[in-house]
């Protein structure tokens, strides 16, 4: 009569440990996260902060600044024709490629028969025109008025001079690096009216060399 009982103790107790077992909270498992990956910087960037390459002379929406020196025959309208030499100032902007629209202004000083000069400047049309990576061909017209002085001979008095001209130039631009050039070459020029004392005077042609420095940013 006591075995019946004692196997019912066993499933009762049986019974309470799975009961036990199945209401006990279990340990909570540890997240694993991913260590954060590194996001390669791609190639646009790294030559964003690399410096660009310049412009090439010529380059559309650039502009070029010049100062230059001219020697020729001054504008006296002399027999002898003595020599002047000129310091001048340009500005170009390359409105479409390779053409440019600028001006130009300085002053030029002769000595004969007593020292005298000439103040002016104008606008000018140009086309460089590129002979490889270094060299350009940068022919233009120009437009200018002059005021100043002109030698009386053969007594040492000036008298006024006026006029208005109209030139060409052919200077050949030689890249020295960067954005910054050296030009050489002929210019010439002739009157279009020519005022001297207040009265019309015959027109003079001029021919001479200019030289200079010219960057462009």
């Amino acid at each position: 009569m006591r075995q019946p009982q004692s196997s019912n103790l066993r499933v009762a107790l049986i019974a309470s440990l799975l009961a036990w077992g199945a209401l006990c909270p279990r340990p909570a498992l540890a997240e694993t996260t991913s260590p954060p990956t590194e996001t390669p910087a791609s190639s646009d960037t790294s030559a964003a902060g690399k410096s660009a390459p310049p412009d090439p002379f010529g380059t559309k929406g650039t502009r070029a600044l010049g100062f230059v020196v001219d020697l020729g025959a001054a504008n006296s309208g002399l027999p002898s024709r003595p020599l002047g030499l000129g310091f001048r100032t340009t500005l170009d902007t390359f409105v479409l490629g390779h053409v440019s629209i600028g001006g130009q202004f300085g002053f030029e000083y002769a000595d004969v028969y007593g020292s005298f000069y000439n103040v002016g400047g104008g606008g000018r049309l140009g086309y460089a025109l590129p002979l490889g990576d270094k060299l350009a061909l940068w022919p233009m017209v120009t437009l200018t008025y002059d005021a100043g002085t002109v030698p009386v001979p053969p007594a040492s008095g000036v008298s006024s001079l006026q006029d208005a001209r109209v030139g060409g130039q052919l200077p050949l631009v030689m890249m020295l690096g960067g954005q910054v050039a050296f030009e050489l070459g002929p210019v010439a020029s002739t009157d279009l009216w020519r005022s001297v004392g207040g009265q019309d005077a015959a027109h003079v042609g001029l021919i001479g060399l200019r030289t200079g420095i010219v960057g462009w940013f």
